[in-house]
């Protein structure tokens, strides 16, 4: 009889040791693959710099999915506050609208009421930020223009993917001439202030993603979208706040005025209609016609946020440097590409500039 029970216990607890050694290898088969897709991303970024080939790891599945449960913390929120140490960082600009002032700068973004990062900016006399090395006019230059993307918003120095380039290749300058909100129309009035001084020795990176279109024309709509970040801003620059415009006129001239940004100022304005999205294509394609032509340098454009099929990047008619598919890490503020997606990016363009 006793023996029976003892039997009996055994068969009892059977299920639960098969149901910890199912659990126990599917953890050791999860870890696996991770480990090993991990280590592919790795040599891979290494090889190309780039880390996206398109599959979710299966860490990333299971974080969603203990999110969507409840059983850990979602993400964290967005930087909720930007200081700059000296302030002000940014003046009004009777040209691009608003530019940076020369200087060396800590901007410290926040988040939440503990969580805070430091950034070291460095802003050069002629406006562009630090790459490494100071220019020297014996060399050819790499002409890097864009918005803070570009710029490397919420990210060193260091750590922009124009440092790394200036460091792969310093038998070149490189100028970093970029800024948060900037778009094509601001790279066009660069150049415009730079093209004497620019020869075809030179190189021209000019940075363009779908979502400049509707900067480009000071679209209604982005102004609605954003008012309560362009009035802040607008106040900050000393109450009121202007953006050049692009447009093309009936006699096919582009023609670029400044235009004012805060929806509580032009609310007129704001309430209109944006062009048609035809139009704003023909304004951003008209304008790398017109960046790409203003020189004898070699212009590439990168292409960095957007559909595969754009059109005007099909039509641009110059080399296109498509970082579409690349990895893009979150920097702090959670809006921005992080450190290691400017690294990617730098190692695309050593590839393409000897």
């Amino acid at each position: 009889m006793r023996q029976r029970k003892l039997e009996d216990k055994s068969r009892r607890t059977r299920p639960g040791i098969i149901i910890a050694a199912i659990l126990i290898t599917v953890s050791a088969m999860i870890v696996l693959v991770e480990f090993m897709s991990s280590q592919v991303l790795i040599y891979r970024y290494r090889l190309t710099g780039a880390l996206n080939d398109g599959n979710i790891s299966s860490f990333v599945l299971l974080k969603k999915a203990a999110v969507h449960l409840g059983w850990t913390a979602a993400a964290p929120l967005p930087v909720n506050k930007i200081d700059s140490v000296p302030s002000p960082f940014l003046k009004t600009d009777p040209i691009f609208g608003w530019s940076a002032i020369p200087g060396e700068y800590t901007h410290i973004f926040t988040r939440g009421t503990k969580e805070t990062l430091p950034v070291k900016v460095t802003i050069n006399s002629d406006q562009s930020r630090w790459t490494g090395m100071p220019a020297q006019s014996q060399k050819p230059t790499i002409y890097v223009l864009g918005d803070s993307f570009v710029f490397g918003w919420s990210v060193n120095d260091e750590q922009t993917f124009s440092y790394h380039l200036q460091m792969a290749r310093p038998h070149y300058n490189v100028k970093l001439f970029a800024l948060g909100a900037y778009g094509l129309v601001q790279t066009y009035l660069r150049i415009q202030q730079l093209k004497s001084e620019i020869s075809e020795r030179d190189i021209l990176v000019i940075g363009y993603a779908e979502f400049y279109d509707k900067r480009h024309v000071a679209a209604p709509s982005l102004l609605r979208d954003l008012e309560s970040y362009l009035h802040d801003t607008a106040q900050t620059l000393g109450r009121r706040g202007w953006t050049p415009k692009a447009h093309i006129g009936s006699n096919n001239q582009l023609s670029i005025d400044l235009v004012e940004f805060d929806c509580q100022v032009v609310r007129s304005y704001c309430n209109s209609d944006d062009p048609s999205l035809s139009e704003m294509e023909a304004v951003s394609l008209r304008l790398i016609h017109e960046i790409a032509g203003a020189t004898k340098a070699k212009t590439y454009l990168l292409y960095f946020d957007g559909s595969k099929d754009n059109p005007v990047v099909k039509n641009c008619g110059v080399e296109v440097i498509s970082a579409l598919q690349d990895f893009r890490d979150q920097a702090f503020d959670l809006v921005h590409p992080g450190a290691y997606w400017h690294y990617a990016i730098a190692r695309k363009l050593i590839s393409r500039i000897k």
